[in-house]
């Protein structure tokens, strides 16, 4: 059984910001701070927003619905849209995990991204499975990904 999965094509590189935050008892900032992280861990919806290169090319929206564990993950859970340059709508869901990584000072990102566009010009999204990875900057707000479509055996 192989120890990593395969990615086939690059199909998008995303550069968002986060635009705003709303926090459920605790603050991503109080948390920063050095404010432990409730033993029920803690609630935010982030909003961002920014621009995706490559195959996917155009404007994105969307909001992750994230709950930060005690232990330090986060799980991941968004909604989305991409506006295309040429005007289509593709929508997203991604679920994945979020976690620091020590020698970068950023939280790496997983995640399983599924598409769907009514658009004829993109009804391929509508197939495939896609793998995204990256990183997050905590203190400023800014997420790089990539999305690869899953190979197929």
């Amino acid at each position: 059984m192989p120890e990593t999965i395969d990615i086939g094509e690059q199909l998008y590189d995303m550069t968002l910001h986060f635009t705003s935050n709303e926090d459920f008892g605790i603050t991503m900032e109080a948390i920063r701070g050095g404010e432990p992280i409730p033993p029920a861990g803690a609630r935010f919806d982030v909003a961002v927003a920014g621009e995706c290169t490559g195959k996917l090319a155009g404007t994105v929206n969307a909001v992750d619905y994230i709950v930060m564990r005690a232990d330090g993950l986060v799980q991941l859970h968004i909604h989305g849209s991409i506006e295309t340059v040429d005007g289509a709508r593709i929508s997203f869901s991604a679920v994945g995990t979020s976690e620091p990584n020590e020698s970068t000072g950023l939280n790496d990102i997983r995640e399983n991204v599924v598409l769907h566009s009514a658009s004829p010009a993109y009804a391929w999204v509508n197939t495939i499975s896609v793998w995204a990875k990256g990183a997050v900057n905590p203190a400023t707000g800014q997420l790089l990904l990539k999305g690869y479509a899953a190979a197929s055996n």
